[in-house]
């Protein structure tokens, strides 16, 4: 099943960041942010996905449709996928801001001039916290 497969390699891997964990419903994930301004990292998995949400200021989605790709299969890329995201997100390859269009993530570099840009660990250029907006 996708979610006991995402948390427990989540917290496997992820054993130094101590992830608060709840299993009901929906399986969770919180990864605690001691910087408020970006706020926690939530990974809420259900049986056909797990959505990665970056505090206040985006989400995505991990997700494989590919029928023709066995469920065992499709679960294991999903867990890497989300693993390895996280891992680019603490490395702070991963960046993330939020304007009055939305927010979005990207690749280190990619954030705009006129906006907040983020990574997890901070405010990394311009702008205003999105809760200034």
């Amino acid at each position: 099943m996708l979610p006991s497969s995402v948390i427990s390699k989540l917290q496997a891997r992820f054993a130094d960041r101590a992830p608060l964990v709840s299993i009901e419903a929906k399986s969770t994930a919180v990864f605690v942010n001691p910087n408020r301004e970006v706020g926690d990292i939530v990974v809420d998995c259900d049986e056909n996905e797990a959505t990665v949400y970056i505090g206040e200021f985006t989400h995505v989605h991990f997700t494989d449709c590919d029928e023709s790709v066995p469920a065992d299969e499709r679960e294991r890329q999903i867990t890497e996928q989300v693993a390895s995201f996280l891992d680019d997100l603490f490395s702070e390859k991963v960046e993330f801001w939020k304007t009055s269009y939305g927010g979005t993530c990207q690749g280190r570099g990619a954030g705009p001039s006129d906006a907040a840009v983020f990574v997890w660990s901070g405010r990394v250029m311009g702008g205003h916290a999105p809760s200034e907006s």
